[in-house]
């Protein structure tokens, strides 16, 4: 059996022999440590203290509060700049706060939550609503010369006794003034006013 200091010594030399074939591996193995060193003693000995006032940054909120709050937070301060005072109040525990400063993608994502948050609410009536809707504008696509420009109030309905029974049990009108409802019609002009006044 071999000591082991020849044990070692045969070890080196393997050592040594497979190194000397793969020069370029021998001097990626020894110049990294030297250039890390090499930047570490650089840091150690360079001054970059850099005295500035108070400084704020923006409050970025953790993945847990909701996808639209963590990408809100992290995308609108993604540069992470300094700032003189709080500027999302995370003072008050409030990230994410609607503001003035809310980019319009931001204001529409919040928009369609809140639209699609009633509509999953009651899917039944939502699908009624937008069939009304579509028929609506089908009506106003259907306008031409030819025809007259303005539309009865049953024609929103199924029949005309259907919209008595509506007026009557939904509006609290009287049988009388329910039928007169039958002879009324809308303009064009009468939703551009509407919407005016709005």
């Amino acid at each position: 059996m071999l000591s082991i200091w020849k044990q070692l010594r045969l070890l080196l030399w393997k050592s040594f022999v497979i190194k000397k074939k793969e020069k370029i591996w021998v001097l990626v193995e020894i110049s990294i440590p030297v250039l890390l060193f090499a930047l570490l003693v650089l840091i150690r000995t360079r001054n970059f203290d850099v005295l500035s006032s108070t400084c704020h940054y923006d409050a970025k909120a953790f993945p847990s509060g909701g996808l639209l709050p963590f990408m809100h937070s992290y995308l609108c301060s993604f540069s992470n700049n300094c700032q003189e005072s709080p500027t999302t109040d995370d003072d008050t525990t409030e990230i994410n706060r609607v503001s003035k400063q809310e980019s319009i993608v931001i204001e529409l994502i919040r928009w369609l939550m809140a639209f699609f948050e009633v509509i999953g609410r009651d899917p039944a009536w939502s699908k009624t609503t937008f069939y009304l809707l579509a028929e609506s504008i089908h009506e106003l696509a259907l306008l031409d010369e030819n025809r007259p420009q303005s539309f009865p109030i049953s024609s929103f309905f199924e029949s005309q006794d259907q919209m008595v029974e509506v007026l009557m049990s939904d509006f609290d009108y009287d049988h009388t003034m329910a039928l007169k409802f039958r002879n009324i019609s809308l303009t064009p002009s009468f939703f551009v006013n509407a919407f005016n006044e709005a």
